[in-house]
């Protein structure tokens, strides 16, 4: 009987010591934050964001899929996640800061958010388009930088 409950508590002590290193791990990165501040309404996938300042994150899962939530600044209220595509950046366009791609809008749509650039980072975050191909060749996009690190 005392060798069950020795084995008993190892057992729960090794479960609770792997439990605290995993979310430690969790918790120190692993996904890539910034905060922006969005001047005019942008569409982010089917949702548009009214001008205001918002935290962009780039949750990263085990396989080769990416997640792009974005929040209020207090983390209170997700207004968009979107599957995203990662991609490698060129090494000329790392930059030390984050960065927001989107595409122009005109008078008949909203400016519409394309790629997430990560500070310090070779890898960006592209999100799926559905429009026609020619539409997107011809888009002028513009950027909008972190105005802080939400680490």
């Amino acid at each position: 009987m005392k060798t069950h409950a020795k084995w008993m508590v190892m057992v729960s002590f090794v479960a609770l010591a792997g439990l605290s290193v995993a979310s430690a791990c969790l918790a120190s990165g692993g996904d890539d934050v910034a905060s922006f501040y969005v001047a005019e309404r942008l569409q982010v996938g089917s949702v548009n964001l009214e001008p205001g300042i918002y935290v962009v994150r780039a949750l990263h899962s085990g396989s080769s899929r990416n997640v792009l939530v974005v929040s209020n600044v207090e983390g209170t209220a997700n207004h968009a996640a979107l599957l995203v595509t990662p991609h490698q950046v060129a090494p000329q366009e790392v930059k030390a800061v984050s960065r927001l791609l989107y595409e122009v809008g005109d008078g008949s749509r909203p400016a519409a958010l394309r790629t997430f650039l990560v500070a310090n980072s070779s890898f960006g975050y592209d999100i799926a388009v559905t429009a026609s191909p020619a539409r997107i060749a011809s888009a002028n996009e513009k950027e909008i930088v972190a105005i802080a690190s939400a680490r």
